[in-house]
């Protein structure tokens, strides 16, 4: 009995050799965990913290508003339902939730740890309806992370929560955790000089995103809430007057670049204008973008010293 035998020519196996190595490449990525998380924020210190190709990071459009306006709609919920984990801020930030239901068992809310310190600020004058009286309307502000030491939490939150989903990796976040606990922590004592050298200044602030940079460094002033985008119209400059009357402060930050008109406005009345980047993706990372934020105070206290 003749055995039969088939060959194969060279260029055939050169291909099946050359094309095993991708399918199994494919499939390493078709495997990788997805998360979802809420803001520009908590996506650096996931992705810092996760490094590169260990999950599949999806996310609101990171824009100037530092997502805080997004909401997503029924089929991008949908898609939620199917993630391996959901990174939110807590702290009020993600106020759409509350319209859908998602699962409570992937959903890790990084500003738990210190839930007793989140700040509650007014969201409409004071007014009355119905038989309640005169009352005001409270949120909590949710810019958590311009405290570092709050930003740290969240990141540690969200370490602790990358290991249950990825516990061969351990040492890997372990690693860069640590890398970035060391760089969150540098900036955290730079505030903390800031502070000391702003310790008999005052400051008026545009708005409420910059509640935590207040109360975490102490810094003394007035919350205005004006929208960088709108002019400043003689009301408003009536109130500033009075306002600043009281709190003889130099200095003004914005949350955002705002009208030549309104620079002009403040500079009449002796102001330095400072604008912050209260968290949002921009030009340079997150780490980047708070060692600028720092810069620009040191600096305008120095302008505002001589």
């Amino acid at each position: 009995m003749h055995r039969k035998y088939f060959t194969i020519p060279l260029f055939l196996l050169a291909l099946i050799s050359c094309n095993t190595p991708k399918e199994k490449n494919r499939e390493v990525l078709t495997d990788k965990k997805t998360v979802f998380v809420s803001n520009y924020p908590l996506y650096y210190f996931a992705s810092r913290i996760a490094g590169d190709s260990t999950f599949n990071f999806i996310h609101p459009e990171f824009n100037n508003t530092a997502s805080l306006a997004w909401s997503p709609n029924a089929e991008y919920v949908a898609k939620l339902q199917n993630v391996d984990l959901i990174v939110f801020n807590g702290a009020g930030f993600e106020s759409w939730k509350k319209k859908y239901s998602l699962p409570t068992s992937i959903i890790v809310n990084t500003s738990l740890s210190f839930e007793n310190e989140l700040i509650k600020v007014k969201e409409v004058e004071t007014h009355s309806h119905g038989g309640q009286g005169a009352h005001a309307h409270y949120k909590t502000a949710s810019t958590t992370w311009l405290n570092f030491s709050h930003a740290l939490s969240q990141a540690q939150a969200i370490k602790e929560a990358l290991e249950n989903l990825n516990p061969e990796n351990k040492p890997l976040f372990e690693k860069n955790f640590s890398e970035l606990k060391s760089q969150l922590e540098v900036l955290h004592k730079e505030m903390k000089q800031v502070a000391l050298r702003a310790k008999e200044k005052s400051f008026i602030f545009s708005s409420v995103q910059f509640e935590y940079l207040k109360s975490g460094y102490s810094l003394k002033g007035h919350t205005i809430n004006w929208s960088s985008k709108k002019a400043i119209n003689d009301h408003m400059k009536e109130d500033f007057k009075q306002i600043q009357g009281n709190l003889k402060s130099k200095y003004f930050i914005w949350d955002s670049p705002t009208t030549e008109a309104n620079l002009s406005f403040l500079k009449s009345q002796n102001i330095i204008p400072i604008i912050l980047n209260t968290g949002h993706a921009s030009s340079g990372d997150f780490l980047e973008e708070m060692e600028g934020n720092i810069q620009k105070l040191n600096e305008a206290i120095d302008l505002g010293t001589n």
